[in-house]
């Protein structure tokens, strides 16, 4: 994609009150903040919205589809995967549950929070990194001691780098919440990347993941070739209609015929083709973690899921509560890449995210990123020195004023 020259981005991001989350998407060369594609990008899910918006199309089986593809559930199809959040929290019944967890996105703990859930965090296995199972021993004992309503485990864990959860790991829990009455709930927005992490064939290894587990929810967004729609997976009909109900009076339900349309498309293509998908994408993640490699930068282990996370020195990030954001609009500065740079404090580190959407990039774009990534860190002197937003909005509308000499 052509991009604008270097000045024109800094004046575009000035523009933007130095805040990346405000650019023109037009104005961005590799849009890595998400793993959400702007639109359909495959011929299958293109085609199908388009057929849809003609009219002629039939109501797809969506109930069906959704089964072929991560087992058998009763399914809610919904707008996002934020609402699917919501809905499950609020259709568990359970009020200020206490929730056991590796680990969730801020969006599930969000969710959670509009029940009054107290989340208590459990421990990885000493001597295993590399995944995001919890301590299988440490969790029967929590379990046993009474208290617990719902263990929520995330597949490829974010908050943990993107390690997978493993089959055996989730065997456990799910025996365990079984004894001590406890629900056993997944966030299975990255399942299939999870099951082909773990050997694949990833909609086979899902489907015996989601097995275990009492409910979970999809944001289909994520995988599944659409830039819309959510699941929520529960084992009860009645349940089901229930939050049908629900998300029809909150706005939540995915509504569109064409929106729906395009979804059954996306979730045949990955039945059929997932670990090519999949695999085309993990690839070009290993392609950029080399790239990073070959510039002296040092990604973290290990590469399995949806992104690649690189640690930034905190020398780097200490010199004004807003550095952050001004190192995100270097990073964009110097090539046209817009991501995110957070602390992550289950891993005790701040990490820049590079997030890769499924059929969207090549191998081009990851050597340019690599070196973008290495200007940003060589050069983090230039990055401007930004004030807080004196209007106080939300991080994703802030608008940073330069700080004047």
């Amino acid at each position: 994609m052509p991009i604008p020259s270097e000045a024109l981005r800094s004046e575009r991001l000035e523009q933007a009150g130095f805040n990346v989350l405000n650019l023109d998407p037009e104005d961005i060369a590799i849009d890595l903040l998400t793993d959400v594609p702007p639109r359909a990008l495959v011929a299958s899910t293109l085609d199908a919205g388009l057929r849809a918006a003609r009219a002629g199309e039939r109501e797809p089986d969506l109930q069906a589809l959704a089964a072929q593809l991560y087992g058998d559930f009763a399914y809610v199809v919904s707008t996002k995967g934020r609402a699917a959040e919501v809905l499950l929290a609020d259709g568990l019944g359970k009020r200020s549950p206490t929730v056991v967890t590796t680990g969730l996105f801020f969006t599930t703990q969000l969710a959670l929070a509009t029940v009054g859930a107290r989340i208590e965090t459990a421990p990885r296995r000493a001597d295993d990194t590399r995944t995001s199972d919890p301590d299988p021993a440490w969790l029967e004992q929590r379990l046993a001691a009474g208290g617990v309503d719902i263990v929520y485990l995330e597949a490829c864990n974010n908050a943990l780098g993107g390690t997978p959860l493993t089959h055996s790991a989730l065997e456990a829990a799910s025996h365990a919440c079984r004894r001590h009455g406890a629900l056993l709930v997944l966030d299975a927005a990255r399942l299939l990347a999870n099951g082909l992490a773990l050997g694949g064939p990833a909609c086979e290894v899902a489907r015996s993941l989601t097995a275990l587990a009492d409910a979970f929810t999809v944001s289909c967004s994520k995988e599944l070739l659409v830039p819309m729609g959510a699941l929520v997976a529960v084992r009860s009909a009645a349940l089901r209609d229930k939050l049908v109900g629900s998300a029809y009076g909150r706005g939540m339900l995915l509504e569109p015929l064409e929106a729906r349309v395009q979804l059954a498309a996306g979730i045949a293509d990955m039945a059929q083709r997932a670990d090519a998908v999949l695999g085309a994408r993990r690839a070009l993640l290993h392609r950029l973690a080399s790239a990073l490699r070959a510039r002296g930068i040092a990604p973290l282990e290990p590469i399995e899921g949806h992104a690649v996370y690189v640690p930034v020195p905190s020398e780097l990030l200490e010199a004004s509560p807003t550095r952050a954001r001004a190192l995100e609009g270097l990073l964009y500065r110097f090539g046209g890449v817009r991501t995110v740079l957070f602390p992550y404090p289950l891993l005790g580190r701040a990490l820049l995210r590079l997030t890769l959407p499924l059929a969207l990039y090549g191998e081009a774009e990851m050597e340019q990123t690599a070196e973008a990534v290495q200007l940003m860190l060589q050069r983090a002197d230039e990055a401007p020195r930004l004030l807080p937003d004196p209007e106080q909005r939300h991080p994703l509308i802030a608008r940073y004023p330069l700080e004047r000499a």
